[in-house]
């Protein structure tokens, strides 16, 4: 246990960690501590942003016997518990279907460009001017035949549609082929979590 006192280390909000929690200690209502943990696991997460660990302040070390020392160390462990399951909670992501792109090898290629547009028109011999097309995203790929979305591709639109992919093979100098035209449906954005829910016996 002294181990654990002597390294707890101080943050930004430790003083005031410890001066709330030292608080609380005095009050052993497990319902009511649960639920101000919570809450102020949750304020103090919406202020640091950039989602620290909690540690604790010296002021427990106030505490002159042991049994009293012994509650407020379960009751900050306690609280650290709360606020690292918000803190996980919060960095859960979506779970977002990937998508592949792929396409055969050319032997006389060193690269390839990947190009994607909602336009099928733009792809059209009047219009298409490979990297150089108005309003176009394109993607240099060396090395492979494949392309990975979105996790390779950051830029690839979030609005959910129809999309044309264009696929160019370039040489050593930079000279590209005409694009072969691919189309598909992408959305990578997931819908949104249910509002309310509860459990209930049957």
């Amino acid at each position: 246990m002294n181990n654990l006192l002597e390294n707890l280390v101080k943050s930004r909000v430790a003083k005031e960690i410890g001066e709330k929690e030292w608080e609380l200690s005095k009050n052993k209502d497990p319902r009511l501590r649960d639920q101000k943990h919570l809450e102020m696991a949750y304020e103090w997460l919406k202020r640091d942003r950039s989602g620290n660990p909690l540690y604790a302040s010296s002021h427990f070390r106030n505490c002159d016997f042991s049994e009293e020392r012994e509650w407020v160390i379960r009751n900050w462990q306690h609280l650290q518990m709360t606020y690292e399951w918000l803190r996980s909670r919060g960095k859960i992501t979506p779970l977002i279907l990937k998508r592949r792109i792929w396409w055969e090898p050319v032997p006389e290629a060193s690269g390839y460009v990947v190009y994607v547009s909602q336009d099928r028109s733009i792809f059209t011999p009047e219009k298409f001017r490979w990297q150089a097309t108005y309003g176009m995203l394109s993607k240099v790929v060396n090395g492979k035949t494949e392309l990975i979305l979105p996790d390779e591709w950051p830029e690839f639109p979030k609005e959910p549609g129809a999309y044309y992919i264009g696929i160019t093979s370039r040489d050593d100098l930079s000279n590209e082929s005409n694009p072969l035209i691919l189309e598909g449906f992408f959305k990578f954005v997931p819908p949104p979590s249910p509002l309310n829910g509860g459990i209930a016996f049957l």
